[in-house]
């Protein structure tokens, strides 16, 4: 979905840096997003509060409302696959591998 979208905007997309820090993605607002991220996964509340404040400040409250949704949708369908017990096909183990965790996945 994001490879779509930078696609059809014309930009760039380096998603190592999703993954690598000391790689710019070349997406607008990247590192809030990840910051974003972090925060919940590792359920640092105060951390959550500067990154979803930093995040409001450059896309609104309602992009944020957005983001975040598109996010725990992805979360939900990836626990579905997961209980149903279905691996990922050949092109996810290849989306894994330029992540950089392509180690950890296999089909």
């Amino acid at each position: 979905m994001l490879r779509e979208s930078t696609n059809v905007s014309n930009m760039a997309l380096h998603l190592g840096g999703i993954t690598d820090i000391g790689i710019d993605t070349a997406i607008p607002g990247a590192a809030e997003l990840i910051a974003l991220t972090d925060a919940v996964v590792l359920a640092d509340h105060e951390e959550l509060e500067i990154a979803r404040s930093a995040l409001s400040e450059l896309l609104g409250v309602a992009g944020t409302v957005r983001v975040i949704a598109v996010a725990a949708n992805f979360m939900m369908l990836n626990i579905i696959m997961d209980t149903l017990g279905t691996r990922p096909g050949d092109n996810y183990v290849l989306l894994a591998q330029e992540l950089g965790i392509g180690h950890t996945l296999t089909n």
